[in-house]
Protein backbone atom coordinates (compact mmCIF):
# COMPACT_ATOMS: atom_id res chain seq x y z
CA UNK A 1 0.00 0.00 0.00
CA UNK A 2 1.11 3.66 -0.19
CA UNK A 3 -0.16 4.53 3.19
CA UNK A 4 2.64 6.31 5.09
CA UNK A 5 3.31 4.45 8.29
CA UNK A 6 4.10 6.22 11.77
CA UNK A 7 7.83 6.02 12.89
CA UNK A 8 7.81 3.62 15.61
CA UNK A 9 7.66 4.61 19.05
CA UNK A 10 10.56 5.00 20.76
CA UNK A 11 12.06 2.12 22.38
CA UNK A 12 12.06 2.84 26.49
CA UNK A 13 10.49 4.69 28.86
CA UNK A 14 9.53 8.56 28.24
CA UNK A 15 11.58 10.56 30.67
CA UNK A 16 8.95 12.93 31.40
CA UNK A 17 6.85 10.09 32.53
CA UNK A 18 9.66 8.55 34.42
CA UNK A 19 10.17 12.18 35.97
CA UNK A 20 6.72 12.80 36.84
CA UNK A 21 6.54 9.51 38.67
CA UNK A 22 8.88 10.28 41.04
CA UNK A 23 7.70 13.27 41.72
CA UNK A 24 4.74 10.66 43.42
CA UNK A 25 2.62 12.02 39.93
CA UNK A 26 -0.01 9.33 37.97
CA UNK A 27 0.41 10.23 34.43
CA UNK A 28 -2.74 8.92 32.17
CA UNK A 29 -2.24 8.11 28.16
CA UNK A 30 -4.93 8.99 25.65
CA UNK A 31 -4.55 7.30 21.89
CA UNK A 32 -5.53 9.39 19.45
CA UNK A 33 -6.78 7.39 16.20
CA UNK A 34 -8.68 9.22 12.94
CA UNK A 35 -11.61 6.75 11.83
CA UNK A 36 -13.51 4.34 13.63
CA UNK A 37 -11.21 1.39 15.52
CA UNK A 38 -7.70 1.71 16.03
CA UNK A 39 -7.31 -1.37 13.50
CA UNK A 40 -9.28 0.67 10.88
CA UNK A 41 -7.70 4.13 11.69
CA UNK A 42 -4.67 6.32 11.32
CA UNK A 43 -3.23 6.26 14.88
CA UNK A 44 -2.17 10.00 14.90
CA UNK A 45 -0.19 10.29 18.50
CA UNK A 46 -0.52 10.39 22.16
CA UNK A 47 -1.44 12.23 24.99
CA UNK A 48 0.55 12.41 28.44
CA UNK A 49 -1.73 14.24 31.35
CA UNK A 50 0.18 14.53 34.46
CA UNK A 51 -1.95 14.14 37.45
CA UNK A 52 -0.75 16.59 40.12
CA UNK A 53 -1.85 13.97 43.03
CA UNK A 54 -0.45 16.37 45.90
CA UNK A 55 -2.02 19.19 44.80
CA UNK A 56 -5.82 16.86 43.83
CA UNK A 57 -5.38 13.50 45.78
CA UNK A 58 -9.09 12.70 45.56
CA UNK A 59 -9.51 14.05 41.90
CA UNK A 60 -6.65 12.86 40.57
CA UNK A 61 -7.64 9.63 41.88
CA UNK A 62 -11.12 9.72 40.50
CA UNK A 63 -10.20 10.59 36.98
CA UNK A 64 -7.30 8.21 36.28
CA UNK A 65 -9.67 5.28 37.50
CA UNK A 66 -12.08 6.93 34.74
CA UNK A 67 -9.37 6.53 32.04
CA UNK A 68 -8.48 3.12 33.44
CA UNK A 69 -11.84 1.91 33.65
CA UNK A 70 -11.82 0.92 37.25
CA UNK A 71 -14.16 3.68 38.10
CA UNK A 72 -17.04 2.35 39.82
CA UNK A 73 -20.26 3.69 40.37
CA UNK A 74 -23.65 2.51 42.10
CA UNK A 75 -21.87 -1.38 41.43
CA UNK A 76 -21.64 -0.53 37.66
CA UNK A 77 -18.63 0.05 35.16
CA UNK A 78 -20.63 2.72 32.89
CA UNK A 79 -17.48 3.42 30.88
CA UNK A 80 -15.82 0.81 28.70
Amino acid sequence: TNKKRMAAAPQGPDPAVIEAINRGNAVVFFDIVLGESKAAGKELGRIKLELFVKEAPKTCENFRQLCTGEHIRNGHQPMR
